[in-house]
């Protein structure tokens, strides 16, 4: 089961029967407790048990395996740190009725709406809820539509609840069951938890920036949390025109030293060498142009095909170095930044690094290392140069993408700077974050005239913000 889709509710298969498959995952835990509590207060059930101790094929995964094992109409996944009550199972299936996608009880350790000490004193009724913990849910078996097995621990319980409410169905607190939970015991055997969740945490928000095209509404939205804190994902887009081999050192550096997750968006912008090859090796994704758009289409294009809750647009005659980008976007996080770029050797305004005279790759990383070191602070400025650009999606919400009129290039960068402003953003230069420029590679290219480009490029962008003619 893929859990890409949602069947719908079968009336006519519940009035059939009734019959329980409680689904136990099994990890380095005493079933006992849990499984004597069963016995004692469930009839007319099943109790299947996933053993993943001796191969951890990931929670998700082996309640699928449940799934597909089970004969009852109602499926309960269960975990093994759990006491039942009684009337536990007939009392939660009374209320999952058709456009009712899961139930799930109250308990004495849980999140949200599921605390029992929320009703103490109250009349016990069904209350509505944006997520039920996966302790303790029941869902009928014609709509249970697989749990993701991409998210190996964790997570997976607002996964399912959110592709439920996405096809229209209620979640169901039974406030008049009540399930003794220890808590969070599968979580505690495993030695690598902390790592599995933050990557099944990763893996669902991207799911969710594919789902909400790069916008995804909040946690407190989706499931009334605030506990839901994926490492923000970044896309990186590197335009590439010819110079196939500035961008292997590109590239091949990205791939080594970008320490967050990223996608990587690579394009070619019609080269007339082996760079649409090497890119198609390389890419997450790759666009190929017949011919050279300019530099302003060239990354809208990527921007249009980014996931990311950040986008950077990098020359392809960089050189990342270990930290860069990781460093950035903590440094967007900290001051609120909507823009960020690094320091480099080779690049115009306050961003250049003096007196650096860089000859290999050994002394670009022994630079970078000292530099980065010193932790100096960002500072803010007006313009952030286009050959390393961080972008806060915030930004293109509000402002948009890069403005096309300046053609093969120059000012682009500028004008959005520039728009960003304008629009109340910062722009700010990362002081830990160093990225070696080789500077305007592209522009050995002989068949287009940069010098008269870039004065007919300042002149479109003195007309468009009404500046002064120089």
């Amino acid at each position: 089961m893929s859990g890409d889709s949602c069947p719908g509710f079968d009336q006519d298969v519940i009035q059939e029967g009734v019959k329980y498959s409680i689904i136990i995952v099994s990890y380095k835990y005493d079933l006992k407790p849990c499984l004597e509590s069963i016995e004692k207060h469930s009839t007319d059930h099943e109790v299947i048990i996933i053993d993943n101790n001796e191969h951890n094929r990931g929670f998700a995964k082996a309640c699928n395996e449940g799934a597909e094992k089970a004969k009852g109409d109602y499926l309960v996944f269960l975990n093994p740190d759990t006491i039942v009550s009684e009337e536990w199972l007939p009392k939660m299936a009374e209320k999952l009725i058709p456009g009712v996608g899961a139930v799930g009880p109250v308990s004495d350790y849980v999140a949200g709406l599921q605390k029992a000490q929320l009703y103490l004193g109250m009349e016990t009724k069904p209350i509505e809820t944006k997520l039920l913990i996966g302790f303790c849910l029941m869902i009928h078996s014609t709509v249970f539509p697989g749990m993701d097995e991409n998210l190996f621990l964790g997570n997976d319980d607002l996964d399912l609840c959110w592709r439920l409410r996405l096809h229209g169905l209620k979640l169901i607190i039974a406030t008049d069951v009540f399930i003794h939970h220890e808590g969070q015991q599968s979580f505690k055997s495993n030695p690598e938890a902390d790592r599995l969740v933050q990557c099944s945490t990763d893996a669902l928000h991207l799911k969710l920036l594919e789902h909400y095209h790069g916008s995804p509404p909040t946690p407190q939205e989706l499931w009334g949390i605030d506990w839901f804190k994926p490492r923000k994902l970044v896309s990186i887009i590197v335009l590439c025109w010819n110079q196939l081999e500035y961008t292997k050192q590109c590239v091949s550096s990205v791939l080594k030293y970008t320490d967050c997750p990223y996608e990587l968006i690579l394009i070619d912008n019609g080269s007339t060498d082996d760079t649409a090859k090497y890119l198609w090796q390389h890419g997450d994704r790759v666009i190929s142009n017949s011919r050279n758009h300019g530099v302003a289409r060239g990354w809208n294009q990527g921007i249009w095909e980014a996931k990311g809750d950040y986008v950077v647009v990098l020359n392809n005659d960089t050189i990342v170095t270990p930290g860069w980008l990781k460093s950035m976007v903590e440094t967007s996080e900290a001051t609120g930044a909507g823009i960020v770029g690094p320091r480099s050797n080779n690049i115009s305004g306050p961003q250049q690094i003096d007196n650096l005279v860089l000859k290999d790759k050994e002394a670009i990383l022994k630079m970078a290392e000292i530099w980065n070191s010193a932790k100096l602070q960002p500072f803010e400025c007006d313009r952030i140069v286009g050959f390393c650009m961080l972008i806060k999606r915030k930004v293109l919400n509000t402002i948009g993408l890069f403005d096309e009129r300046f053609g093969m290039g120059n000012y682009e960068d500028d004008d959005y700077c520039l728009r960003a402003l304008k629009a109340g953003f910062k722009n700010v230069v990362c002081n830990q974050s160093f990225v070696f420029h080789y500077r305007s590679k592209s522009y050995d290219d002989k068949s287009v005239d940069w010098l008269k480009l870039m004065e007919e490029n300042r002149i479109k962008f003195e007309e468009k913000h009404g500046m002064d003619k120089r």
